[in-house]
């Protein structure tokens, strides 16, 4: 990736000591006693060797986010899938929000990952900060993040000529924090993307086109607005306060959805139904439950700042890929 042969074999390091690693979550000090094993007296020089090639702001992410992109193009990709994890945690006992150490802000890994057929390879991750009780807002923090990184894939895709465009942004199944972000999902329209992001059934916030003998109630749920067995009512077209171009969906396994299609029609393009069936077309999508961060086990890293969270995500997903020789850069395939 263009670094220094002295800072690859601290990244090496580091990477076998992740992987050796039996701990579900780790401090920087005990992967250096990983590193270290048969050579106790070093486990303070990995520890700090380690805490310093993270900090280096000289390490970029971009060659690395490019050629995770490359990899994934060259997989096959069908959907992008958007998770928002806590680094810090934040428990809530007796209704009262406790964040991890005293005083201190909590933490979101945001990532986006590619999924193909078979396949899952992670594009970009940011770890973003919000405030501690009283001032905790983690939807602004998190919103900030997923534009963050769909702006960068979007400069990535036109950089590298990705043929067919993006594919569309899905959330995990249960999840609805994304869905129910006007706010979020109006940025995603704005920016041209296609999404499906699931909704709770108790959902009121989403108004649809009345048919012919229904009388317009306030604050229905999607559950009485929409019918999966009904083909009129399973798919209808959002109107009201959220982002043009919405559909709101009923799948058959009585689950809700918001959906945006993107056709990619000329100014003055004659559309008949193909955006309500597109619409249907995304809403019959699913995307995986699994959680990209439980993998790099980046909750572990007490007292790393966000960038070093950040460069820890993306040195363990590029040389978790060149172990599996699957890593491409600069559209050439590994050997």
């Amino acid at each position: 990736m263009g670094y220094s042969a002295k800072v690859a074999d601290v990244l090496i390091d580091y990477y076998g000591a992740v992987v050796v690693s039996r701990t579900p979550e780790f401090k920087l000090s005990e992967l250096g006693a990983v590193a270290a094993v048969g050579h106790s007296e070093k486990r303070l020089v990995y520890r700090d060797r380690f805490r310093r090639v993270l900090q280096r702001p000289g390490i970029s992410i971009e060659p690395m986010r490019r050629a995770l992109l490359e990899t994934a193009r060259r997989e096959g990709v069908n959907a992008i899938l958007i998770e928002v994890d806590p680094v810090v945690d934040i428990v809530v006992k007796d209704e009262k929000i406790i964040p991890g150490p005293e005083g201190s802000a909590g933490r979101d890994l945001v990532s986006l990952a590619a999924v193909g057929d078979g396949t899952r390879i992670p594009l970009n991750w940011i770890c973003v900060e919000h405030p501690p009780p009283d001032h905790l807002d983690i939807s602004d923090a998190d919103r900030g993040g997923v534009l963050e990184l769909i702006d960068e894939l979007i400069a990535d895709v036109e950089e590298i000529s990705f043929e067919g465009g993006l594919p569309p942004l899905f959330c995990s199944p249960g999840e609805f924090g994304l869905g129910e972000d006007e706010v979020l999902r109006d940025g995603l329209g704005k920016r041209g993307m296609e999404y499906v992001f699931g909704l709770s059934a108790d959902y009121t916030r989403v108004e649809v086109l009345a048919h012919p003998f229904e009388s317009p109630e306030p604050d229905r749920t999607l559950a009485e607005l929409l019918d999966p067995e009904d083909p009129d009512r399973a798919v209808r077209e959002a109107t009201g306060s959220g982002p043009a171009g919405e559909f709101a969906i009923a799948r058959p396994d009585g689950s809700f959805a918001i959906a945006r299609p993107e056709l990619g029609l000329d100014a003055g393009s004659i559309s008949g139904h193909r955006p309500r069936e597109r619409a249907a077309e995304l809403g019959s999508r699913r995307a995986p439950t699994h959680s990209l961060s439980h993998e790099l086990r980046a909750r572990g890293l007490q007292g790393a700042t966000p960038g070093s969270v950040r460069r820890h995500a993306f040195v363990i997903s590029i040389l978790t890929l060149m172990s599996e020789k699957r890593l491409v850069t600069g559209g050439e395939a590994p050997t």
